[in-house]
């Protein structure tokens, strides 16, 4: 079938610590590997999807009452470069790219 890759892998880790006695922090990282699939029924070289592997990390701090919470992570931390979708539109076969390494920061507050 298209799309069901033969394995599909994921894993998770956090570790969460006291920072002194009025925060507390956390660490994490994933993992995901997909292995190679196809995009149409058979096994057409022309929409084959390569296997990749993504590992994405995060880190946050916040205070004992959770009213608020900074974090920042990174996803795709190698920048590996994957096709997410392959498809044929009248003549044309058309890759999507997944998406790049992405940096960002998440700042929450609860009232």
């Amino acid at each position: 079938f298209p799309y069901t890759p033969k394995w599909q892998l994921t894993s998770d880790a956090e570790y969460g610590f006291p920072v002194g006695d009025t925060l507390s922090a956390s660490l994490g990282a994933s993992l995901s590997y997909r292995s190679a699939t196809n995009a149409a029924f058979g096994q057409l070289p022309l929409f084959k999807i390569d296997d990749y592997a993504l590992v994405d990390l995060r880190a946050s701090v916040e205070n004992p009452d959770n009213r608020w919470r900074a974090s920042v992570f990174v996803r795709n931390l190698f920048n590996t470069y994957y096709w997410s979708n392959t498809a044929k539109i009248l003549d044309t076969v058309v890759r999507y790219a997944g998406t790049p390494r992405t940096i960002g920061v998440n700042l929450s507050y609860r009232y």
